[in-house]
């Protein structure tokens, strides 16, 4: 309960993923288990980025435009994850996370973003903590209040993620980061039917 899953397979159904390239996205049904309104919540996805866009790879949008909103992605000229909270007015309230994604190319990686909302977000890599802000100021922030338009992980062209989705989930609570890993190398078809 409370939880979004995409499956992610090719287009032969092998388990290898979604492959997303220049303009690659998938949007998500306006659900009101991503309108996280004022909660904790958190997002878990594996992705194997291959390289840097045109400009920043975009990974995900609460919803595609609007207010009342979050989202976030690989800033790739300043070597950080940009978060970015809009509230109902369409003030924009950012935060950096400082961790360098690209270390991880090339390396089918585990991420958990947990979002405690009159705390910190905390970024795990591989169930580990790689790096952490404060978002207090966000705890008022409703996200999805009166905004009907989809979610979305990646982009259009020059501003997607490029790479490789292999699961992707978010959750209207904190989750136990370590006990959603699953190492790098596991066989991805076999995960499918746990999600």
């Amino acid at each position: 309960r409370g939880e979004i899953t995409s499956s992610l397979t090719g287009s032969t159904d092998d388990g290898a993923g979604l492959h997303l390239a220049d303009n690659g996205y998938v949007d998500l049904t306006n659900s009101a288990v991503a309108e996280f309104g004022t909660s904790d919540f958190s997002i878990e996805f594996i992705v194997n980025q291959t390289g840097d866009n045109t400009n920043d790879n975009y990974i995900y949008f609460s919803h595609t435009s609007g207010n009342s909103r979050v989202m976030f992605w690989n800033d790739i000229s300043a070597d950080n994850i940009n978060v970015r909270f809009t509230n109902s007015s369409g003030l924009n309230n950012d935060f950096d996370l400082a961790y360098d994604m690209s270390q991880d190319y090339g390396t089918p990686t585990h991420y958990v973003f947990t979002f405690d909302r009159d705390g910190n977000l905390t970024l795990y890599k591989n169930g580990n903590s790689v790096a952490s802000v404060s978002i207090a100021i966000t705890a008022a922030i409703d996200i999805g209040a009166g905004n009907t338009n989809v979610g979305r992980f990646g982009s259009g062209t020059n501003y997607g993620i490029l790479g490789t989705f292999y699961r992707f989930r978010t959750w209207n609570k904190l989750v136990d980061a370590k006990a959603l890993y699953e190492r790098a190398d596991v066989d991805y078809s076999s995960q499918w039917g746990s999600q």
